[in-house]
């Protein structure tokens, strides 16, 4: 797990809040947190950051890139900007796609 906000990245520029890169099975997943607004940003944060690392190494030799925007809202948004388009373009030349998720938890008992 690679913190990229505000550790990797510490400019104001629009970055995603996590890296996670499975060694073993060369996958990155570029992961940002968000409350119930600006899931749209999110694209672009996750769109930026992509970009940013596409020249390393790492990057280039990993056999899939997914992404994953996760936040309380619970309905899937239909978001169509170019950043969105550009982001699904990058993913599916590595293998992946942009994926949105609920944050879902409970309270222990």
């Amino acid at each position: 797990v690679i913190q990229i906000d505000d550790c990797i990245i510490k400019n104001g520029q629009p970055k995603c809040d996590y890296l996670f890169i499975n060694c073993d099975d060369m996958k990155l997943y570029f992961v940002e947190l968000k409350g119930r607004h600006s899931i749209s940003y999110a694209v672009t944060q996750i769109y930026k950051t992509v970009i940013k690392f596409k020249g390393d190494s790492f990057y280039k030799e990993s056999k899939s890139i997914d992404a994953f925007v996760v936040s309380r809202k619970r309905n899937t948004p239909k978001i169509t900007t170019s950043e969105k388009l550009n982001v699904d373009i990058e993913l599916k030349a590595k293998g992946g796609r942009l994926l949105f998720k609920e944050l879902t938890y409970t309270l222990g008992a």
